[in-house]
C-alpha cells in the first residue's frame, strides 16, 4: 500500500518505529542526565547581630556592599554568603540574611527591633507606612511626638524548609558593645568606664544571656520542625565571636582606676563562650540528634589578628579598628576576617545536614524521576 504522498507504508512503518525508539532512548537518556545533574537544594538563613549581618565587611574589590534595609549592615559578601559559595558545586544553595546590627536575642523571636527614631507629629508614622519601604520595615508611634522605624523579628523566616540557620547569638545581650566602646573606642574610653562596663557585661552573662538563649533556640527548633515529626531535619550553627583585642599587657589608667582592657574583655568573652557551650549541651540533650552545632574555633582563627589596644594599627588585623565617622563598623571583622571565617566553616561541610529540607522528604527526588522515566 502507498500513502497519498507515494510512500510505501510497508517500508515506512518499521523505519518510523525504529526512529521512534531512537528518539525515546535519546530523550530518556538526555532527561536522565539532566535529572542526575540536578543539585539538591540547601537553604541557609542567617540570624543574629552584627557578626552575622556583616558590619565592616568588604567585597573582593574592597568596596562596601550592604543590602537593604538601612541600619542592619547586611553585607552581600559576609561570611555566611562566602560559606554558601563553597557549597554551590554540590548544592543548589539559597541564602537569606535576616541578621541585623545591634540585634539582641529578643529581636530574633519576640519583639521587632528599633532601627531609628525621629521627632514627628501624631500621624507621621501612619503616613510613613504609606510610603515605599523595605518589606520587613514598618513605622510605629513611640510617643505623641516621636516615631520609630522598626524591623520585623528574624525568626519569621525560619520553617521546616530551612536546612541551616547560622549566626552569632547573644553578643549584645552580654553588653559587649558597651564594653568595647568604654574600653577601646578613643572618644569614649576610660579605665573607670571600662571597668564598670565589663562588670555589667559579666553580670548580664551570668544572669540574662543563658535563659534568653535557651528560649530563642527552642523557638527556632520548633519553627524548623515539620508537623508530626519529633525534631527538625535542619540544624542551627552557632558561631562564636572573636576576641576583640590582641593579648597585651597594655593598661588603661585614670585618676581612680587602672585596668588591662584586653585581658578583662577576653575574660568576659571567654565566660560567654563557656555559657554558649553549656546552652548548646543542654539543648542537644533534649533531642535524639544534636540540633545545635557550636562553632567555637573563631577565637583561634583570629588569634594575632585582633585590634591593638594601644590604638596603634595592627598591620595583620582581621578586625576593623576604630572607624570615624562609620563607628558602627568599628571592632567588627573586616573583609579578610569574613573570608577566613567562611573558609573555616567550609571545613565542616554542611554540619551533618544532607539538604533538601524544603522538599519535605529524606528520599532523593531524583530517584523518583529516574524511576518514572524508566517506567514510561
Amino acid at each position: 500500500h502507498t500513502s497519498g504522498f507515494g510512500v510505501h507504508i510497508s517500508s515506512f512503518v518499521p523505519t518510523m518505529l525504529a526512529l521512534r525508539r531512537l528518539i525515546f532512548v535519546c530523550g530518556a537518556l538526555h532527561l536522565c542526565s539532566l535529572v542526575k545533574a540536578q543539585k539538591t537544594p540547601l537553604k541557609i538563613v542567617l540570624v543574629g547581630d552584627s557578626l552575622s549581618a556583616g558590619n565592616a565587611d568588604r567585597n573582593d574589590d574592597g568596596e562596601v556592599d550592604y543590602e537593604p534595609p538601612y541600619g542592619c549592615y547586611r553585607s552581600r559578601t559576609c561570611w555566611g554568603q562566602r560559606y554558601a559559595d563553597t557549597l554551590r558545586d554540590e548544592f543548589e544553595v539559597s541564602v537569606i540574611n535576616r541578621a541585623c546590627s545591634g540585634a539582641r536575642l529578643i529581636h530574633i523571636a519576640d519583639e521587632p527591633q528599633l532601627l531609628a527614631s525621629f521627632l514627628a507629629g501624631p500621624n507621621a508614622c501612619d503616613n510613613a507606612n504609606l510610603l515605599p519601604k523595605h518589606p520587613q520595615v514598618f513605622y510605629e508611634q513611640i510617643s505623641p511626638l516621636s516615631c520609630g522605624r522598626y524591623i520585623q523579628t528574624q525568626y519569621d523566616i525560619t520553617d521546616p524548609s530551612v536546612d541551616l540557620v547560622m549566626g552569632g547569638l547573644g553578643g549584645n545581650d552580654g553588653l559587649f558593645s558597651d564594653a568595647i566602646l568604654a574600653c577601646f573606642f578613643p572618644p569614649t574610653r576610660s579605665a573607670t568606664q571600662c571597668k564598670e562596663a565589663l562588670e555589667n557585661s559579666i553580670e548580664a552573662i551570668e544572669t540574662v544571656m543563658g535563659p534568653r538563649l535557651l528560649d530563642v533556640i527552642r523557638i527556632i527548633r520548633e519553627k524548623m520542625t515539620l508537623a508530626g515529626e519529633a525534631e527538625p531535619r535542619g540544624k542551627l550553627v552557632m558561631v562564636d565571636y572573636p576576641f576583640v583585642a590582641l593579648d597585651s599587657d597594655f593598661e588603661l589608667s585614670d585618676r581612680d582606676t587602672t585596668i588591662n582592657p584586653s585581658l578583662e574583655t577576653r575574660i568576659a568573652q571567654a565566660k560567654a563562650a563557656e555559657l554558649f557551650q553549656e546552652v548548646v549541651d543542654e539543648i542537644n540533650s533534649e533531642t535524639e540528634t544534636d540540633f545545635v552545632f557550636f562553632f567555637n574555633k573563631t577565637k583561634e582563627i583570629f588569634a594575632g589578628h585582633e585590634v591593638d589596644p594601644t590604638l596603634r594599627k595592627n598591620p595583620d588585623a582581621w578586625i576593623e579598628e576604630a572607624v570615624l565617622p562609620r563607628y558602627e563598623e568599628s571592632f567588627h571583622p573586616n573583609g579578610i576576617g569574613h573570608t577566613m571565617l567562611a573558609a573555616a566553616l567550609a571545613e565542616e561541610g554542611t554540619f551533618g545536614v544532607s539538604g533538601g529540607a524544603a522538599l519535605g522528604a529524606k528520599k532523593s527526588p531524583t530517584a523518583e524521576v529516574v524511576a518514572w522515566v524508566g517506567e514510561s
